[in-house]
């Protein structure tokens, strides 16, 4: 889904993202789950953005690298922060670092989502050969295909305005994803993001860990987007209707 890339050089949309500072709460436990071994941490940042993660990781780690597809994306990084490391680089061919490269490895924000499935295998892969082989860590976000259901429902509102607004939300929801299986462990759907402008990955908690499995990631754990608290059982996980589900892969 390489037409995704464009609306990430958008200036408006770089703009956007380079005005974001937050974590999400798993990222928020992130740091306080390592915090002592951050200092001592090669940390590579994929899919950067406009380093709304760079605010929080970077002055932490021993050396902070931030990656992106995006030429715009990594031009607002360095002008942010000019005395970090960034460089524009694909996540499907990072061929400019060596094997066992990193200790925590990060690709937040669903960025891995913006590939189709080959893709997002590859760069898996190519996260897993950069990633140290001792005690490494890899961290990411993705699409909960748990969520589609009650993202296309349609939601009343005592407000005629919003209802309207909802009314045409969920058309358009429908028209736009008309041939999409979601009874499937993944799907490419358009979910309105940036204007219905692209389709991204969605993935059931369960086969994202057996993707993960397959690839050599063998203890994976699960966090919640709205409470960031560890999904512990079968049953909590194909329940979670969270819009992503973050993983923690340790090494």
């Amino acid at each position: 889904m390489d037409s995704n890339k464009y609306i990430y050089q958008n200036k408006k949309i770089v703009d956007i993202y380079s005005k974001a500072n937050y974590l999400d709460k798993p990222e928020v436990m992130l740091l306080y789950k390592f915090e002592e071994k951050l200092k001592s941490m090669h940390m590579l940042d994929i899919g950067v953005g406009g380093g709304r993660t760079t605010n929080y990781f970077a002055h932490l780690v021993k050396h902070y690298t931030g990656i992106d597809y995006s030429n715009g994306m990594i031009n607002m990084c360095k002008e942010r922060f000019p005395s970090l490391e960034f460089i524009q680089c694909d996540v499907r061919d990072m061929h400019i670092f060596q094997d066992n490269s990193f200790d925590l490895v990060l690709f937040s924000f669903n960025g891995i989502d913006n590939l189709g499935h080959d893709d997002r295998l590859i760069a898996l892969k190519e996260i897993r050969r950069v990633c140290k082989k001792s005690d490494g860590i890899f961290f990411f976000s993705s699409h909960n295909l748990n969520f589609i259901p009650y993202w296309f429902s349609f939601k009343f509102s005592l407000d005629p305005f919003i209802t309207c607004n909802n009314l045409y939300k969920y058309f358009l929801l429908k028209l736009k994803n008309i041939n999409v299986k979601y009874d499937k462990d993944y799907a490419l759907i358009n979910d309105g993001a940036h204007q219905f402008k692209f389709k991204q990955y969605y993935i059931s908690p369960k086969f994202q860990i057996n993707q993960l499995n397959d690839i050599g990631f063998e203890k994976v754990r699960l966090f919640r987007l709205d409470s960031g608290t560890e999904i512990t059982c079968e049953s909590e996980m194909q329940n979670a209707i969270d819009p992503w589900i973050h993983y923690l892969c340790e090494l």
